[in-house]
């Protein structure tokens, strides 16, 4: 009896090792992230309460599962949801950067798609082939992921990234529709 305990013991150990060693490495993604993000000093993961201040540059649209934010002179817009669930507390979630003033790893609007991928590979993001649509459209997009971390350039016609969306991807564990 007393081997089987060691035993159950030493495997719930290892599973909580496991589990906390991979939020842990989330979270290393999302601060490295952050300190790579130019955009007002905007933090991902941060409360719409944090950047409370900030929202009077805002116009807020309605919407389900979120709270969402365009800045008034089109620089770029803001979405706060669940995190790491859709049901979890609401978290600065999404950045999508539509002018040259705002970067990730400095990469801005204006970059050659070669450029991107060469920076984005570099900072450990592998390119993946099913990136999200922007707007339902079927335009040119490179889609780059590192763990729950999604960031699309949208590129124009010229191979010229037009905008950025940097997404932390929740679970969605009761299958909520929104």
């Amino acid at each position: 009896m007393k081997k089987y305990v060691k035993y159950l013991v030493a495997v719930v150990l290892t599973i909580l090792v496991i589990l906390v060693g991979k939020m842990s490495i989330e979270t290393s993604y999302v601060n490295e992230l952050n300190e790579n993000v130019d955009v007002d000093g905007l933090r991902l993961l941060t409360t719409d309460e944090s950047n409370a201040e900030q929202h009077s540059t805002y116009d807020e649209e309605g919407g389900w599962g979120g709270r969402f934010f365009h800045q008034m002179d089109g620089d770029y817009s803001i979405v706060y949801s669940g995190y790491p669930d859709v049901m979890d507390s609401y978290k600065l979630t999404d950045i999508h950067i539509k002018s040259v003033k705002h970067s990730v790893f400095d990469i801005t609007i204006g970059s050659k798609a070669d450029a991107v991928y060469t920076v984005m590979n570099s900072n450990g993001y592998k390119k993946d082939k099913h990136g999200p649509s922007f707007h339902g459209s079927s335009q040119t997009n490179y889609y780059f992921t590192k763990g729950k971390i999604g960031i699309t350039f949208y590129l124009k016609e010229d191979n010229i990234v037009e905008s950025i969306l940097i997404r932390l991807n929740s679970t969605n564990k009761n299958e909520v529709v929104f």
